[in-house]
Formats: structure tokens, C-alpha cells, sequence
């Protein structure tokens, strides 16, 4: 009797284990089912520390905003130090603020974090305007916007 046992685990990998069994084989199925659920779970269990890592991480970053927000009447820190928690928690390169002028209907670069200073000249010299830009356009829609972009070297 031949028989082949898997176990996966949707998203988080898989632990299997393939085998010849019956009378004479030297191979037991119940043990090796046994281990195979074994790896199932020790996948499992990694998952949930890396998510719990990154939630005690997330609550970290909540709790320095809220203390800077409390501590401070200064706009431009409070800001900064949202976007640069921000940008930690996402794990990008950077990260911008702007902020939003109803006369013109014009975006205006206020902060950001971990940009190149070419990158925030170009930002703060570029018309961002509410109807004619994705940034505009995210802004008007009130739903979080993602478009992907290649960078040139």
C-alpha cells in the first residue's frame, strides 16, 4: 500500500511528507501524519508571532503619535511625527504629507520623511490639484488609493 499525506496551510506554507507504507515498509502513517500536522501548527504559530510583533509594533507607533498630539501645540512636529511613523510601520523609503488649500483647490507639500531633497523640491514646486491629479483624486474619493509605480535608475 502506497499513500502520500500533505498538509497546507493557505498563505503560510506547507509541511508535507510522502511515503511508502504498509507491512514491511518500515514506515508508519500515523507518525508521519503526526509530524506533518506538527509543522502545519509550527508554521501557524510563527505567523502569529510575526503579526503580533507588528501589531505591538503599530500600537507603539499609535502611542508616540498620541503622546506628541498631547505634547505639543507645534502642527509641523505633531505631523512629522506621523509621517515618520508612518513611513517605519510601511516599510517604504518615504512618505509625504500635504496639506489641502479650499480657494485654490490646490495640494501643498507640509511635511514628509525619508526623501530625497531632489524629490521634495519637485513635490513642493508641483500644481496638485484636486480634480486633475491621483493625489486630488484619492483626496475627493475619501477611500484609500494605491497605484503602482516603477522607478527609473
Amino acid at each position: 500500500m502506497t499513500a502520500t499525506l500533505v498538509a497546507i496551510q493557505a498563505g503560510l506554507g506547507a509541511a508535507f511528507a510522502v511515503g511508502a507504507f504498509g507491512p514491511g515498509r518500515g514506515s508508519d502513517p500515523l507518525a508521519s501524519s503526526a509530524i506533518v500536522r506538527r509543522r502545519t501548527i509550527a508554521i501557524r504559530n510563527v505567523q502569529l508571532f510575526q503579526d503580533l510583533t507588528r501589531s505591538v509594533d503599530e500600537l507603539r507607533a499609535l502611542g508616540e503619535i498620541s503622546q506628541a498630539v498631547s505634547s505639543s501645540l507645534d502642527l509641523d512636529e505633531v505631523l512629522t511625527t506621523i509621517v515618520t511613523r508612518a513611513v517605519q510601520l510601511s516599510g517604504t523609503a518615504g512618505g509625504s504629507i500635504f496639506e489641502f488649500d479650499q480657494a485654490t483647490r490646490l495640494f501643498h507639500l507640509r511635511t514628509c520623511y525619508g526623501t530625497e531633497p531632489e524629490l521634495v523640491t519637485a513635490l513642493a514646486a508641483t500644481r496638485i490639484h484636486l480634480d486633475e491629479t491621483f493625489l486630488g483624486r484619492a483626496a475627493a474619493s475619501g477611500e484609500p488609493q494605491a497605484r503602482r509605480t516603477s522607478r527609473r535608475r
